[in-house]
């Protein structure tokens, strides 16, 4: 059966309401190569907020001086010279500490956060710092880690992340601190991370629910809320997409509305470009928008910061009322 999806004027209708849809941004993955034009292209397309890196391993020399010469580790200087912002997501290892495997003694534990501050210090454009990325996966941790249970994993990660947290907070405290970035809504690995404290030193908590079905996102935020220290944190989806190409655009407005009504202030789509693992892009190779940049421009210009209100006239119906005039609202076609 094919799913329907509509956005509706709804005239005369207006609510008082606390949550507003989120704003926008997107996975660029200029860190690993900066096609010519495809800034710009993304900027003219209404995008303004980017989600990337600056390797560690190419910016930090054996001499422990920070050097930006690939057009891969100074992107965040055209990034603020076109008036736009982005958050650096810090990971990787450095092969300088611990044969570049995810840090876990006390000297790259502080090197790593060292990596951050410098280069938050370098790019004034950076607004946010989001500190690790899946940790919780199978993949994106390596070294002796790797082969670690999750209680462990919990107890690396917190050590990263006050690293980071307050190296880059002495350096520039204007900057947020963005924790967890863990794939889908792991409820026990949160518990384990609430454990160890560092809930209360970050400005807001970031998830990639790429398993969540849409509908559910909701139901299952509220169930994350219940760990210890997330009944009021600031929530980012920091990476979400699909393969299904011609269901793309659908799944960008089905997200805007179920991440409103989870108190989601902000949402990153993977990616901006084609990456070569299937998943719906923003523009083409070539900077064109694609189906789904299209949805995204649209939302950009009529959804993001708006009040939302949860409208849905039954179970098997949701819609969101967005501001006084935009009503959102899908389902499956009767029988």
């Amino acid at each position: 059966m094919r799913w329907i999806l509509a956005m509706l004027l709804s005239a005369g209708i207006a609510s008082a309401q606390d949550l507003r849809a989120p704003t926008l941004a997107a996975a660029s993955n200029f860190g690993q190569g900066v096609p010519r034009g495809l800034m710009q292209a993304a900027i003219a397309a209404g995008i303004t907020d980017f989600r990337d890196a600056v390797y560690w391993d190419l910016v930090e020399g054996e001499d422990g001086r920070f050097r930006y010469g690939p057009a891969r580790t100074r992107y965040p200087d055209r990034i603020g010279q076109l008036g736009t912002g982005m958050s650096l997501t810090v990971n990787n290892g450095h092969a300088l500490y611990e044969d570049g495997a995810t840090p876990l003694g006390a000297e790259a534990i502080a090197a790593f956060g060292r990596h951050a501050a410098q280069v938050a210090t370098r790019f004034p454009a950076i607004h946010s710092i989001e500190i690790g990325n899946e940790f919780n996966s199978a993949n994106f941790v390596s070294g002796p880690l790797r082969d670690q249970g999750l209680a462990a994993r919990a107890r690396a990660y917190a050590a990263l992340h006050d690293s980071v947290a307050r190296q880059v907070r002495a350096a520039r405290p204007e900057v947020r601190i963005i924790g967890a970035g863990v794939h889908s809504i792991p409820t026990g690995y949160l518990t384990l991370l609430s454990d160890t404290g560092i809930f209360a030193r970050m400005d807001a908590l970031a998830f990639h629910p790429y398993d969540t079905p849409v509908t559910l996102l909701d139901r299952q935020v509220a169930l994350m809320r219940q760990v210890p220290g997330l009944a009021a944190m600031p929530l980012e989806i920091t990476e979400f997409g699909t393969t299904e190409m011609d269901a793309a655009p659908g799944h960008l407005m089905r997200m805007m509305c179920k991440a409103a009504l989870s108190g989601v202030t902000r949402l990153a789509w993977y990616p901006l470009h084609p990456r070569g693992d299937g998943f719906a892009p923003l523009l083409t190779r070539a900077g064109d928008q694609t189906p789904a940049g299209r949805a995204y421009a649209l939302a950009q210009r009529r959804l993001t910061g708006q009040p939302v209100a949860d409208v849905s006239p039954d179970a098997a119906t949701p819609a969101c009322l967005f501001g006084p005039d935009v009503t959102m609202v899908w389902g499956l076609p009767a029988p």
